[in-house]
């Protein structure tokens, strides 16, 4: 469609290249029936470019600008003998409002490639605290049930007491009963003293209290009183427990079980060894009573 052609049949919103310096010109956007406000006719009736104008139909901004992509010179239209007159060209500004108000489809999907990789980095992240911050509490509670429960057995073996006990039938048991390990329940037996008595209740400051593993776990087990008696609920101390093992200790000699028949009701010391369910094998070592020899009674000699 030639340029003389577009601005007779009025066609709005026709784009050329004028093929000179790469500048987008509109051509003749004017409808055939608009006003003469600001152009006019030539002698053959056609229209001659003139300034840009409302049409006062749509509303658009009409360019009379009408150069063809041959012309020779920059801004010219024909006049109504058939001749270039000069006009108006402008800058339709299609182009470069897309460039400007909005973004091509490469372009978004760039950017949600680049946002999805960050969200999956942060997730991963967030995943790895989350499992980190679990295993540490997991560690630290393990780790806290350990203390607790050789601070127990501390004060117990600590305050063991040379007081012979009775069962529930009435029959006489040792102060202090050991085995060699958990494969015997209970595997230890003591009377400890120093039990306090906060609420004032009618019973002794010392207590009978055992110990044997059941369910994996390292279990307490206490008496209200020493003789006849029988037990309290077990209290779970350490959980995960395989495997313990028990040695005592006296005079320089271990014994891997003990019942008293050696002339002595305690022995000096005790070796506790614990396997976890995980291998890790953990030692203490525990003195009984006062755990020390007592001392030497100074003999003082008399002046004759």
């Amino acid at each position: 469609m030639t340029a003389r052609r577009a601005v007779r049949l009025g066609v709005a919103g026709r784009v050329a290249h004028d093929g000179l310096g790469g500048r987008v010109i509109s051509l003749a956007v004017i409808p055939a029936d608009a006003g003469t406000h600001g152009r006019g006719r030539g002698a053959a009736g056609r229209w001659v470019p003139g300034q840009a104008r409302d049409d006062g139909v749509g509303g658009g901004v009409i360019s009379l600008a009408v150069i063809p992509a041959n012309a020779g010179t920059q801004g010219c239209g024909r006049g109504a003998a058939g001749r270039w007159v000069p006009g108006q060209a402008r800058d339709d500004g299609v182009g470069r409002r897309s460039a400007e108000h909005g973004f091509t489809l490469v372009e978004v999907m760039v950017s949600l490639l680049i946002f999805g990789m960050i969200a999956a980095a942060g997730v991963a992240i967030l995943s790895f605290s989350v499992k980190a911050q679990s295993a540490t509490g997991t560690k630290l509670d393990d780790l806290g049930a350990l203390t607790r429960t050789m601070s127990i057995l501390s004060a117990d073996l600590g305050q063991a007491a040379l007081r012979g006990t009775r069962d529930e039938s009435g029959a006489p048991l040792p102060a202090f009963v050991g085995e060699s390990g958990s494969d015997v329940a209970p595997m230890l037996r003591l009377v400890r003293g120093g039990w306090t008595n906060i609420d004032g209740a009618a019973r002794s400051s010392t207590q009978k209290v055992a110990y044997r593993v059941a369910d994996g776990a390292l279990q307490r087990i206490a008496y209200p009183m020493v003789d006849g008696a029988p037990p309290l609920p077990p209290a779970m101390l350490l959980p995960n427990v395989r495997q313990v093992r028990l040695r005592y200790r006296l005079g320089g000699a271990w014994s891997d079980r003990w019942d008293g028949v050696q002339g002595v009701p305690l022995p000096e010391a005790m070796e506790l060894s614990v396997q976890r369910t995980d291998g890790l094998v953990y030692r203490q070592l525990f003195l009984v009573g006062s755990g020390y020899a007592p001392p030497a009674r100074e003999v003082q000699n008399e002046a004759p």
